[in-house]
C-alpha cells in the first residue's frame, strides 16, 4: 500500500517532460479524468500545453470498441498542427489492456498523415509489458533529428476535476482512503486534486496478475494489514476507471474485511 501525500516534492521527472524537451513533438493522450489532469500539470509546469492534445475516453469506450475511434481523429487533429514532426501516443492503462492494434494505427496513420506517429508505453502496466516497453530516452533515440517547432496555441480548457478527490476530500480524517487503481493515478491526486489538508490516502500496490484474474484478493490483503493497528476506525474503497472496466467488486471485499470492519465502496 503506497500513502498519497499532497505536496510531495523530490518526484521523478516523467517521461513525458523528456518527450517535450524536443519542440516538434506532440503528445496525444487518451484516458479518464485523473490520467489528462496529472499531464495538464506537467504540461503547464513545463510551459508545454502547445505540445500536448487530449483525448477523453472512459471505460465504455474500450468496451463498446469506440476508443480506437476516438484517439485516430485525435492523431489526425495533432499531425495537421503545424510545426509537428512526430506524434505520440501517450498510452493509458486502459489502451494497454484492451491491446489496441498499436502497430497498425503507427503505420496507417504514418502514411495517412505524412507525419510519423509512434506510441509509448508509460506507467505500472506499460512497464510490466517487457515486449513493448522501452526506457524514454532510448525511444527518443530512434526518433528522426529534431526539425521544426510547435508554436500553435491550441487553446484547450483543463480537463476536469474528478469524482475521486471530491469523494476522497470528504471524508473525515479518521477515516481511511484507499484507491484502486494501478499505483500511476496517485500522481493527479498528489499534484493538484486533493485538499492539502487531507490525510490517510492510499493506492493499492498491483501486480500485472491482478488485472488479469481479478485485484480482489490482493486487495483484502492489504487493506486487513492497513486496519490492523486500529488508526483508523473505518475503510472506503474509491473505484476508478481501470478497477471497472475490469469489474471490481467492491462490496465482495468490504464483506470480506476481517473483524466486522465498516468499509464502503464508492
Amino acid at each position: 500500500m503506497q500513502t498519497i501525500k499532497t505536496m510531495e516534492f523530490n518526484i521523478t521527472q516523467p517521461p513525458s517532460d523528456v518527450l517535450w524537451q524536443r519542440k516538434d513533438v506532440m503528445l496525444v493522450a487518451a484516458g479518464s479524468g485523473p490520467c489528462l489532469r496529472e499531464l495538464y500539470y506537467r504540461a503547464v509546469e513545463q510551459g508545454k500545453l502547445q505540445q500536448l492534445m487530449f483525448c477523453l475516453t472512459t471505460d465504455d469506450d474500450y468496451t463498446m470498441g469506440t476508443a480506437e475511434e476516438k484517439i485516430t481523429r485525435v492523431i489526425k487533429q495533432a499531425a495537421a498542427v503545424h510545426g509537428v514532426q512526430v506524434v505520440v501516443l501517450y498510452l493509458n492503462c486502459l489502451d494497454i489492456l484492451t491491446r489496441l492494434d498499436f502497430d497498425y494505427l503507427e503505420s496507417s496513420l504514418s502514411e495517412a498523415t505524412g507525419v510519423m506517429v509512434r506510441y509509448f508505453f508509460r506507467g505500472p502496466l506499460g512497464k510490466m509489458d517487457i515486449r513493448h516497453f522501452k526506457p524514454v530516452y532510448e525511444f527518443m533515440a530512434e526518433l528522426p533529428e529534431e526539425n521544426g517547432c510547435i508554436s500553435h496555441n491550441l487553446y484547450q480548457l483543463p480537463p476536469l476535476a474528478t469524482d475521486v478527490a471530491g469523494v476522497i476530500d470528504t471524508l473525515p480524517a479518521n477515516e481511511a482512503k484507499v484507491l484502486v487503481a494501478p499505483s500511476g493515478c496517485r500522481a493527479c491526486l498528489r499534484d493538484g486534486d486533493l485538499l492539502e489538508q487531507t490525510q490517510g490516502v492510499y493506492v493499492l500496490e498491483t501486480k500485472k496478475q491482478d488485472f488479469i484474474y481479478g485485484i480482489e484478493d490482493n486487495c483484502v490483503k492489504q487493506c486487513s494489514e492497513l486496519m490492523s493497528d486500529g488508526k483508523y476506525k473505518s475503510l472506503n474503497l474509491i473505484s476508478s476507471a481501470v478497477a471497472a472496466f475490469i469489474g471490481f467488486d467492491g462490496n465482495w471485499v468490504a464483506n470480506s474485511m476481517e473483524n466486522n470492519l465498516k468499509t464502503r465502496s464508492f
